[in-house]
């Protein structure tokens, strides 16, 4: 199944579409700030470590793409492989050699992977890219009035290397999170698209009811939703956003592994 997986999502004409979300959102954010020269004096020592989208380029308008994009980049690979299986008879095949529950999990752990890697390399590429412009040399000064309300920024300073791999990681699982919860709401309604907006809505319409209710208790700010979670110079991250992560997750495990095992998936 892996290997099928694998053809499934790089034989699609929508691969050529993730692919150009996240060249298109390398290429906005490189081309533009390629030409600054190294100034030993500015706040932040231009390196590969602190020119990435992830911090120089936060906000900009590459890294805002890439924010509301990775909603679509998450769910296109394989959200829609149920729906697909059973609507073009390829999960009979797989029923007749593989329990219910060892197909179920197949297809979502994979689809978990795929939504993770969508949006982790984008990153990933664009911190590569950086390393070839600008020396990467560790980070030696920064500004810590500008920087210390930032999520896990104090690693940046000790080990920018084990910073980016934190952050690679929260990316994928905030991907895997959103795919999942797609692939839940493809299957829930029968439909290969809804679950690509569907997230979106969800999460704008969870984040306002969310802000305003942060709101009226006195304390603004407290809640973004997954947007703050993919968000590289987030406010230090509260407990409520990763329960609000984990709830996303704990859905589409319960329905797809205590609810939908249970029913005629034939």
């Amino acid at each position: 199944m892996i290997r099928e997986s694998f053809y499934r999502v790089f034989k699609r004409k929508r691969i050529f579409l993730i692919l150009l979300v996240i060249i298109g959102i390398n290429v906005f954010d490189i081309i533009p700030r390629n030409a600054l020269t190294l100034a030993a004096s500015s706040p932040i020592i231009q390196s590969a470590f602190v020119d990435n989208i992830m911090i120089n380029g936060a906000y900009g308008s590459p890294y805002v793409a890439f924010t509301f994009l990775s909603f679509i980049l998450a769910s296109l690979p394989m959200a829609d492989c149920l729906v697909e299986d059973r609507d073009t008879g390829i999960n009979k095949i797989y029923l007749l050699k593989i329990s219910k529950k060892k197909y179920l999990r197949d297809r979502f752990l994979l689809n978990f992977v795929y939504g993770g890697l969508s949006l982790a390399v984008v990153i990933f590429i664009n911190l590569l890219v950086w390393m070839m412009l600008r020396p990467s040399s560790p980070v030696t000064h920064y500004n810590v009035n500008l920087l210390n309300n930032f999520f896990l920024i104090d690693l940046l300073e000790k080990s920018p290397i084990f910073y980016y791999i934190a952050m690679l990681l929260r990316l994928f699982v905030v991907g895997g999170t959103m795919a999942s919860f797609a692939m839940f709401l493809n299957d829930l309604f029968k439909s290969r698209y809804i679950g690509i907006g569907g997230v979106f809505i969800l999460d704008i319409v969870i984040s306002l009811v969310g802000t305003i209710i942060f709101e009226k208790i006195g304390k603004p700010g407290s809640f973004g939703g997954l947007t703050r979670l993919v968000d590289g110079l987030a406010l230090n991250l509260g407990l409520i956003d990763f329960l609000y992560l984990m709830l996303l997750l704990v859905i589409p495990l319960v329905y797809f592994f205590v609810i939908k095992k249970d029913r005629e998936v034939l």
